[in-house]
Formats: structure tokens, C-alpha cells, sequence
């Protein structure tokens, strides 16, 4: 991308697959501020590789990952993910796999993935498709849901569909499956899927399209999953989900493959965006022709009154410049949120995961919104009114070193942070410093130094910066890295806050999203992946 509206094919060969290559994700391995590649390949035969994750060498190109030392590489990969699943601040790599196992690799820090599929409570799904992944309880960790294939019939019985899964992360990156209790399980043939709060009461929803109309595998198969609607699973607040797709309006009957959400309008809701794949007609009892899917825009048209806050980051380097694997957490009384900011796909289709939308109930004004950004940093702002797009800069003020040894000191300067002639100061242990200053560290430890911009009769707080620091014993590690302190270490015991039934409409609407593909932010809309194409020859389409 030029930023002027024009793009430069980049003439540099990179290995890749040379068959289907599905839902391209990108996410920050090492946190280095330049976006990694995952690329998935469906294909059955083994002598190929079908996980492909490229290197961002700074930039200027991208080079192939070893994916050699990992154990079990699958074959038919959908849907590879980035996401932190065991809040250790390096973004791991769910992988949805069809009629096979879905894989769960851990990122260990050092670029290195390992497989921790059989001892972490995931993979029990058979023929996954579309993957979606949230904090739908507010534990302050990622859940992860599979799309996949429900049949009760004995001739499908050997494939493997017994339904969609639902992981709940316990907290520490196991997960407990909790598909039944959920209320999830039953989606006919699931594509893709997302997350997201669609009647604004403060907890994610869940949403997949579905369909299968190939008749070479099973002649009662058109008539199974040919024109079975969309699913839409109302979060309840109790741990469970009620199908409310009718209701809803959203139970498109196309041949649904990908799914984003956006707020395409901009009025504080999320819409839904469908793709769909070619439709069979039926025009006897053997034949049929086939028909454009066409795509769905479904505009959310609710009026329950609920609020809303969306959040973007805004990343000086070596952050991503829009924050993507950093955490933003909304806190309104006792209630914490959390969403993870992501440039992936879950099939077919990516949403705007680099912009966080929270759905707030009947709060107008919440406690504290923090972005946690991936060097461990934060920036907090407090008593935050709804019903409003914000962007939240990377910490601005300064500390000249984050890991030392005691005896040690560091300095603190925030002269440069923005906006001008405001009011600086720095907190540390209960104290007050004039801005800036030094600190000596005499005891070992992980501590925290808060910046705080305030305005200028430093009545009211603009924001805080926190910067975690790691003291260590002389002659210790120092490469050592402080434990950040996120709200995220909650209670995995988590009980639920009951919520009213979903109360959201979403009427289809022919206009097409706008799309900011330029960057000088003159069309205020969503950007919006889609990806299109059609498999035959007994291959997903």
C-alpha cells in the first residue's frame, strides 16, 4: 500500500501453497511491530506442507517460518488464528481443521510453536470449519469457538458431526469444553463464524453462517443443508446462549461461507456482513442448477437504547502503529471486558479487529479503559463517557530502561507527552514526583512507575501511563522481562450476570460497507476482507 490509494505488487518469491489456500491471518509473533503471515491449505495429500507462517523481516519482505520441529502438522487447514490464548503476551496459533482434529500451538516466546492440542482441552471437534474467538464470559481471557457439521443421521455417522465446539479458557491456556452447557452445539453445516456484542448489553453473542449443497457425496444432502438458516446464539449472561437467529433477522438461508461484523454505519451497533457460495436449485429429482450466492449486508436497525464505546489504538514504534495484539479492557462497577485487538480471519472473511466495540447496557459513563500494549506498557483513562469512538495513543512519556539491578536507577521524562502545557507528574509506591525525574531501585522486584497527564490546574486526568519495571539481584538475568499486572487475572470461577433476551434487529440492506483503503481516514466506515471463490470436484466450496 503507497497510501495513495494505490497498491505495488511486491515482485519477491516466497514459498506458498500452490492448491486451496484458505483465510489469511496476520498477527505479531515476536512483538517486534511488523505483522507475521499465516496462510492454511486444504488439501489431502501428505507429502505437502499445509501451514504456512511467514516472517516479517522488518517490512520489506517476508520469509518462510520452519514449521519442522512441530509434531503433528494438519492437513486441511480452514482457519489459522493469532491470538494470546494463556496471557503470556505473545500471540499463539489456534489452527480449525476439517475432517480432522483442530490444533491449539503455543508461541513460546522465541519464535518457536509447539503443539499443546492433546493436553490442553481442545481438538475434540471433527470437521472444523469456521473459528471464532472472544472473552464471551469476561473472565479477561480468550474462549474459542469451532464451527463444524451436526447430523444425527447413521450414513454420515463416519465423518465425524457431532456439532460445534465451544472451549472455555480456564485461565491459564486449558480449556474446558463446554459445547452442551453453552447451548452451541447444534449448527447444521457451519462455515464461518464471529464474535460480538449485537444488542450492546455487555456480553458477546455468537453468530455463523451454514450451509452444504454438493449432491456428489450423498443424494438426501440438498435437501439436508441446502437452505438451513444462519445461527445466531444470544449470549445470556449465565454461561449458556439462546438460537435467536429468526427473531433476529438473520437467519439467511444462502450458502453461507464467510462472516464479518462491522459497524458499517457508524451509529455504535454491529452489523453483519455474509458471504455466500454458489446455490444448487433443485429442478428434479437428480438435477439442479447452479446460482450466484449473493452476499449479505445485514444492517443491525435495534433500538433498545443500550450504550457503546469503540476504541482505537494508536501505536508509536516498535508497536504496530494500530495496536494489533495489544488488549483493551473496559471497566464499568464490577463488570471488566476484554477484547483483543486481531488482523485475522475466521473463514473467508476479517471484520475490523483492530477496532474494539463494547457494549455497555445501561452504563452512560465507565470507571477505566486500559490498553495493554504488548511491550507490557499501558495507558489508562478513567470516567470515560459512552456512546463514542476513541483513540487511545501508545504511552508518550518515557523511562531509560525497564530491566536493571539494583542499585540502579532509571530516568523519567514525560516533556514530550501530548497534548501541550498540561500538568506532568509521576507516581511511585503512594509518592508524587515532579515531572521529570530519577528513581533508585534498592530491593529486587517487579514494580510500576505511573505517568500522569492531567490538565493544566491538574483538576482533571487526561491519562495515565504505566511502565512495568524488573529489578533483579547484581549479576542476575537481564534479559528478564516483568510479569505484566493485567486485569485480566480474575477469578476462573467467574459467575455470570443475568441479561435480557437479545433485543436486536438486523434487516438485509443493498448498500455496500465503505472502506477506508487509502488510510487518510476520509471515509468513517469499517474496513472490511472478504475472500472469494468456489472449490468443486467433491472440494468445500
Amino acid at each position: 500500500n503507497k497510501g495513495d490509494g494505490t497498491f505495488e505488487v511486491d515482485q519477491t518469491t516466497v514459498t506458498q501453497p500452490t492448491y486451496n489456500v484458505t483465510s489469511p491471518s496476520f498477527g505479531d509473533v515476536d512483538n517486534d511491530g511488523f505483522l507475521e503471515l499465516a496462510l492454511g491449505g486444504w488439501d489431502s495429500n501428505p507429502s505437502e506442507q499445509h501451514l504456512f507462517l511467514y516472517k516479517n523481516t522488518g517490512g520489506s519482505s517476508l520469509e518462510p517460518y520452519d514449521f519442522t520441529p512441530l509434531a503433528s502438522l494438519p492437513l486441511l487447514v480452514f482457519s489459522p488464528r493469532f491470538a494470546d490464548v494463556n496471557n503470556d503476551g505473545f500471540q499463539d496459533l489456534p489452527v480449525v481443521c476439517d475432517f480432522e482434529n483442530s490444533k491449539l500451538y503455543i508461541n513460546e516466546g522465541d519464535g518457536a510453536f509447539i503443539d499443546f492440542t492433546a493436553t490442553n482441552g481442545t481438538g475434540s471437534d471433527e470437521n472444523g470449519m469456521g473459528s471464532a474467538i472472544g472473552d464471551y464470559d469476561n473472565d479477561g481471557d480468550l474462549d474459542w469457538f469451532v464451527s463444524s457439521i451436526y447430523d444425527v443421521s447413521p450414513e454420515l455417522a463416519y465423518w465425524g458431526v457431532t456439532g460445534n465446539r465451544l472451549y472455555r479458557n480456564q485461565g491459564d491456556g486449558v480449556f474446558e469444553d463446554v459445547t452442551d452447557s453453552a447451548g452451541v452445539r447444534h449448527g447444521f453445516w457451519g462455515w464461518g463464524s464471529t464474535f460480538g456484542d449485537f444488542d450492546n448489553d455487555g456480553d458477546l453473542d455468537l453468530f455463523h453462517v451454514n450451509g452444504w449443497a454438493e449432491t456428489d457425496l450423498d443424494p438426501s444432502l440438498p435437501g439436508r443443508f441446502n437452505d438451513k438458516p444462519a445461527r445466531l446464539f444470544d449470549n445470556q449472561g449465565n454461561g449458556t446462549f439462546e438460537e435467536v437467529a429468526m427473531d433476529a433477522g438473520a437467519n439467511d438461508t444462502g450458502q453461507g461461507r464467510g462472516a464479518a461484523t462491522l459497524d458499517y454505519d457508524n451509529d455504535g451497533d454491529l452489523d453483519l456482513f455474509i458471504t455466500n457460495n454458489q446455490i444448487l436449485q433443485m429442478t428434479g429429482p437428480s438435477a439442479y442448477t447452479r446460482l450466484p450466492g449473493p452476499p449479505r449486508l445485514l444492517e443491525n436497525t435495534s433500538s433498545n437504547g443500550n450504550h457503546w464505546l469503540k476504541v482505537h489504538l494508536q501505536g508509536e514504534p516498535p508497536l504496530h502503529r494500530q495496536g494489533i495484539g495489544s488488549r483493551v479492557y473496559v471497566t464499568d462497577g464490577t463488570r471488566t471486558q476484554m477484547r483483543e485487538l486481531n488482523a485475522s480471519t475466521g473463514f473467508m472473511a476479517q471484520g475490523p479487529g483492530r477496532i474494539a466495540h463494547f457494549g455497555l447496557g445501561d452504563v452512560g459513563v465507565v470507571d477505566e479503559i486500559r490498553a495493554e500494549w504488548v511491550s507490557g506498557d499501558a495507558t489508562v483513562l478513567e470516567n470515560v463517557i459512552s456512546d463514542q469512538t476513541l483513540t487511545i495513543p501508545s504511552p508518550q512519556a518515557s523511562v531509560s530502561k525497564k530491566n536493571l539491578e539494583v542499585g540502579q536507577s532509571i530516568r523519567m521524562d514525560g516533556t514530550s507527552a501530548e497534548p501541550a502545557n498540561n500538568s506532568r507528574s509521576w507516581s511511585f509506591q503512594g509518592s508524587v514526583y515532579a515531572d521529570p525525574t530519577s528513581l533508585t531501585f534498592d530491593q529486587p522486584g517487579d514494580y510500576e512507575v505511573i505517568f500522569n497527564l492531567s490538565t493544566s490546574d491538574g483538576s482533571t486526568l487526561i491519562r495515565r501511563e504505566i511502565f512495568r519495571i524488573h529489578v533483579q539481584q547484581v549479576g542476575g538475568d537481564p534479559t528478564a522481562t516483568p510479569t505484566p499486572t493485567k486485569p485480566n487475572d480474575m477469578d476462573p470461577t467467574n459467575t455470570f450476570t443475568p441479561s435480557p433476551t437479545l433485543s436486536v434487529t438486523l434487516t438485509p440492506t443493498p448498500t455496500p460497507p465503505s472502506a477506508d483503503f487509502d488510510g487518510d481516514n476520509d471515509v468513517d466506515a469499517d474496513d472490511l476482507l472478504v475472500i472469494l471463490g468456489e472449490w468443486r470436484n467433491r472440494a468445500r466450496p
